[in-house]
């Protein structure tokens, strides 16, 4: 009876285990079809890192607004952004987003809000017509007063201690709005 048994268990624990590795066998196939699929583009958007005072700003080709000047207001708590309408349209909204640098090691896996950052909410903000120029002021708050404070960079390469403000957002009067490509900020 014993001997019945054994060569059950044995069939049984054989055909799990041919099992497992086929299953093992169609992780591993679906894991190289999907690295295979991943290929870079080869025209991805011109990103342009400049330093505009404090601040890196990154910028993607042909943006309709150009970021002319920021400052810190309220003991680094606040931000007056001096922007301009360089596309050939009425601007009525321009959305700016702030971050940290992507390596700064005690970040790199932590969601961090931000602030947002709009011209247009305000009923005294008016369209902002072709060459003109507005200012974009970021009241104080506390997503804010953080991505400001110096401190908050301690673990950043000396290269990486500024905010980045980035165009993320802009409506045009006549109803068309540019958005910055996200595949524009990644690192190729």
């Amino acid at each position: 009876m014993k001997c019945p048994i054994t060569l059950l268990l044995f069939v049984l624990c054989a055909i799990l285990a041919s099992s497992c590795s086929a299953s093992r066998m169609q992780v591993q196939q679906s894991a190289s079809n999907v690295t295979s699929e991943v290929v870079a583009s080869a025209t991805p958007e011109l990103v342009q890192t400049t330093r505009l005072g404090s601040f890196v700003v990154r910028h993607v080709s042909k943006e309709p607004v150009e970021l002319l000047s920021v400052q810190t207001l309220n003991h680094h708590k606040g931000l007056a952004m001096n922007i301009e309408n360089v596309s050939e349209h009425d601007i009525k909204g321009v959305e700016y987003g702030i971050s940290r640098h992507e390596e700064c090691a005690e970040y790199m896996y932590v969601f961090t809000p931000s602030p947002r950052m709009l011209y247009g909410n305000e009923k005294s903000e008016i369209p902002i017509g072709p060459g003109k120029q507005a200012s974009l002021r970021v009241p104080p708050s506390i997503e804010l007063a953080k991505l400001l404070d110096s401190k908050t960079y301690a673990s950043c390469s000396s290269d990486n201690r500024s905010p980045i403000l980035m165009l993320t957002e802009v409506r045009f009067a006549d109803g068309g709005i540019w958005r910055s490509s996200p595949r524009a900020f990644l690192k190729w």
